[in-house]
């Protein structure tokens, strides 16, 4: 893997784990019908270790959220992930792609789930 992605995805895992994160996936992101893959905001799904107690206000969340947008450099959505949310993204077939994994205490670079 070129250099400028593997600092891209050790920034990535250093945000998720000082943000107390399990999994962070990777949507498929950008238009295919016109190829551009930055047309599109990039979208990921965060779970967080089940330890991790999120405030009633999402605070940690939305400061993750900003973190990220900050590394990733472009528009970005973040949704938590939920037994729904998961059973829905398997069954679309969208493309899936593990960025970092704390059960495997790191990144799995750009694997399809």
């Amino acid at each position: 893997m070129d250099p400028q992605a593997m600092d891209f995805l050790s920034r990535i895992r250093s945000l998720c784990r000082a943000h107390g994160v399990a999994r962070l996936d990777l949507l498929r992101s950008g238009d295919p019908k016109n190829g551009d893959p930055h047309s599109n905001a990039a979208e990921f799904v965060v779970a967080y270790r089940p330890d991790r107690v999120l405030d009633p206000w999402l605070a940690d969340f939305f400061a993750f959220h900003e973190e990220l947008a900050a590394t990733v450099g472009r528009p970005m959505r973040l949704s938590l992930a939920t037994p729904t949310r998961d059973g829905w993204l398997a069954r679309s077939g969208r493309d899936r792609r593990v960025l970092y994994d704390a059960g495997r205490d790191g990144v799995t670079p750009l694997k399809a789930a």
